[in-house]
């Protein structure tokens, strides 16, 4: 016969369920009533409870909690459960528990598994682009059930445009948690900066997102004109260029500080007289820049290089070039040519650069010109003129190569070639001019005589004309 807590003695053998949730004492006799007969009793310990929890990477851990006389299979205190990459899991273990070895039945936990990934961070800056000026404002998107922790490059400078590609940046050692905060990366050191921001998002299992990355492109001082595959308008950065020359202009002359311009692409200039009022550069990178009709570009009271590049006029079918615009006018500033290619065709009369009170130099070019009537590559006027290593060709019926008044020029190993009926190498009037092994070569109809290489009126100094060398004169 048996006794359960303080109920009567009975010898009911028939299962039954108790609660487990607290303390029993069970005793037992044998049903032979003596006063010898011994009572056993049996102290039936609460289920106890099973605690789980995340151990990290898609890991649950099951931990029985109180008594230590319990514990699960095999003597254990903890068990492990585990899921596969990717997967996550809520399902109910049936737990079975001991008592000292005891079978006490089972414990049904409910719990998740979870090894699927949390979202990779996303960044979102003020200006709505990985491209400023000076400063750029960061915030990282906020993630469900992740915290997320980022790093920020060591900024690399760079020079003349080119941006840093992803070898030169190395991922930082040491992340640190992100508290929603902006993070404000600035340029520095007067020069092109970038940085490369990293995170990642760590949810509550402890699984971890791949690694997310942008470059931000922080540049006071370079521009870039091109195709865009964008849809955003163009800012001007590497990554979304301008698409039209007006947009380049009105930023180079919106600068607190020199401006260096990059062609991507060949770029079509419809129409206008386009003023640059601010020190820049302009690289071409082996791209035009295409003049149509009336379009040209006006220097004044700036310093403009123009290199690597090709400046072009063409006409449209119906437009009549009678007053067409010189291709580049330049009036009390500088303008500096390095292995660019100018050229132009006209109806009539046609110049392909004018200055006036300006410094002009030129290395490495090509002119060319191409008229029905009076051709003239280049007009200088009250300027400083150095010419190096450049080539004229001036195509119409009266040709000269340039016309120099009141300036003091240098020539130096150019080629002049003139292709018409009158030819003039050089026209110049005042001033000086100083000429070391220029090349002259007229080709004429012979319809009229020759003006000779350099054509000079009075008030001028001319020397080094012993150096050059002449055919068709």
């Amino acid at each position: 016969i048996y006794q359960l807590d303080d109920e009567m003695w009975n010898s009911d053998y028939a299962e039954r369920f108790i609660d487990r949730s607290f303390e029993h004492v069970v005793r037992w006799q044998s049903a032979d009533f003596s006063d010898e007969n011994k009572v056993y009793e049996f102290i039936l310990q609460p289920i106890p409870e099973i605690k789980f929890h995340s151990a990290g990477e898609g890991k649950v851990e099951f931990e029985i909690k109180g008594n230590n006389n319990f514990t699960f299979v095999n003597g254990l205190k903890k068990i492990t459960a585990a899921g596969f990459y990717g997967e996550e899991t809520e399902t109910v273990y049936d737990a079975p528990v001991f008592d000292n070895g005891n079978y006490c039945g089972k414990i049904k936990i409910p719990f998740i598994v979870d090894r699927l990934p949390p979202e990779e961070p996303v960044f979102s800056d003020s200006g709505n682009s990985n491209f400023s000026r000076n400063t750029v404002a960061l915030k990282i998107n906020k993630i469900k059930d992740a915290e997320i922790f980022y790093a920020v490059s060591e900024p690399v400078f760079y020079d003349d445009g080119k941006i840093p590609d992803d070898s030169e940046f190395t991922v930082p050692e040491v992340f640190e948690k992100y508290s929603e905060d902006d993070i404000v990366l600035k340029s520095g050191e007067g020069k092109s900066t970038a940085y490369k921001i990293f995170a990642y998002s760590i949810d509550d299992f402890g699984n971890k997102s791949s690694l997310a990355e942008q470059k931000y492109i922080l540049d006071e001082f370079n521009l870039y004109l091109g195709k865009s595959s964008s849809k955003k308008n163009g800012d001007g950065s590497f990554m979304n260029p301008f698409t039209s020359f007006e947009q380049a202009v009105e930023a180079i002359n919106n600068s607190s500080r020199g401006i260096k311009l990059h062609l991507k692409n060949d770029i079509e200039i419809s129409k206008g007289k386009f003023f640059i009022k601010k020190n820049c550069g302009i690289f071409g990178n082996g791209a035009k820049l295409i003049f149509k009709d009336n379009a040209s570009l006006f220097i004044e009271n700036a310093s403009v290089e123009i290199k690597d590049c090709t400046l072009e006029k063409q006409n449209s079918e119906n437009f009549s070039s009678e007053n067409s615009q010189s291709i580049i006018e330049v009036a009390d500033g500088n303008l500096h040519l390095d292995n660019c290619e100018i050229s132009a065709f006209y109806n009539e009369d046609g110049k392909l650069i004018e200055a006036k009170n300006s410094k002009v130099s030129a290395v490495d070019c090509g002119f060319t010109i191409s008229v029905n009537r009076i051709a003239l590559c280049a007009d200088f006027s009250a300027s400083e003129v150095e010419i190096k290593s450049c080539r004229f060709t001036s195509i119409g019926q009266t040709v000269s190569a340039m016309k120099v008044r009141n300036c003091s020029s240098v020539f130096e190993e150019n080629n002049f070639t003139l292709i018409g009926s009158i030819c003039k190498g050089v026209d110049v009037a005042g001033g000086s001019a100083v000429f070391n092994g220029d090349v002259f070569k007229a080709e004429s109809d012979g319809k009229y005589k020759n003006s000779g290489t350099v054509f000079r009126n009075g008030g001028c100094k001319v020397s080094g004309l012993e150096t050059t060398f002449a055919t068709g004169f």
